[in-house]
């Protein structure tokens, strides 16, 4: 899935693929705080973001 600028900028996501372009989006359910701000969303780019989804769905089914 790809992401817009805008989206990347919301204040509740926290981009962590600074110097790329992000891969994979985690939302946050219930959103973290720091400090002022509530993250609702991790944007970040992995190297096997396909084996990523994978490990959340097997955790998801509680096989993990």
């Amino acid at each position: 899935m790809a992401w817009t600028a805008e989206e990347l900028k919301r204040r509740e996501v926290l981009n962590l693929a600074r110097l790329a372009w992000p891969n994979v989006m985690v939302e946050v359910d219930p959103p973290v705080r720091v400090r002022r701000r509530a993250i609702g969303a991790i944007a970040h780019k992995l190297d096997d973001p396909a084996a990523f989804a994978a490990a959340i769905r097997t955790l998801e089914r509680g096989d993990g």
